[in-house]
């Protein structure tokens, strides 16, 4: 398509005589078209030259939009502090919106010897060790099924053995009855040794 260009407005389509955009300014009825850009004007990839002088583009860091939030520039809009972005509230932490859960003591046990060796399992009150059946499985001839059971009183952790037949030690010892557990215990059931972390 043949285009003229007009000193003011740059190029239009060569099947007007006139610039259309000049005649719409004089009155012709025709939308105004945007100004052309030149080195000066900021554009959609960037902004004019940094410090109003010629070479590369960029924008200055107090005065440049971002996505969360506008420079100072001519255009953006100021926001305040109840403004909603994208990316949540600016500038507001109200602790009434905030949801605390209380989980109560939670139990870890980190795999000391073993083939699980290095792991680190979750427990809770009721869970259930065994060879094949329960929460916790042990795939140990040594496990009986079910072999013990985790249960908590008091943010206490208490475990129980179910008479396996190779029992369960706490801290090198055969357990005979429930027994309450502490920080840093060792727990061995079949050929895994466990160590006891709680968290309250």
């Amino acid at each position: 398509m043949a285009e003229k260009v007009c000193p003011k407005h740059g190029p239009y389509d060569a099947s007007y005589a006139t610039c259309p955009y000049c005649q719409a300014e004089a009155g012709g009825g025709r939308p105004a078209a945007p100004m052309p850009l030149d080195d000066d004007m900021p554009t959609d990839l960037g902004a004019g030259p940094v410090g109003g002088q010629g070479g590369g583009y960029g924008f200055n860091d107090d005065d440049a939009p971002t996505e969360i939030g506008p420079g100072r520039g001519a255009g953006f809009l100021d926001l305040d502090d109840e403004d909603e972005t994208s990316l949540g509230r600016m500038n507001r932490l109200d602790e009434t919106e905030i949801e605390f859960v209380d989980t109560g003591a939670q139990g870890l046990l980190w795999v000391k010897e073993g083939n699980r060796r290095g792991r680190v399992l979750k427990i809770k009150n009721g869970t259930v060790v065994g060879r094949s059946e329960g929460d916790m499985i042990l795939d140990d001839p040594k496990v009986s099924n079910p072999h013990a059971k985790f249960t908590l009183e008091d943010e206490v952790f208490i475990i129980w053995d179910f008479g396996s037949k190779n029992g369960t030690f706490v801290n090198g010892e055969k357990i005979r009855a429930a027994t309450e557990l502490k920080e840093n215990d060792t727990i061995k059931i079949g050929d895994t040794t466990f160590v006891l972390k709680t968290l309250l």
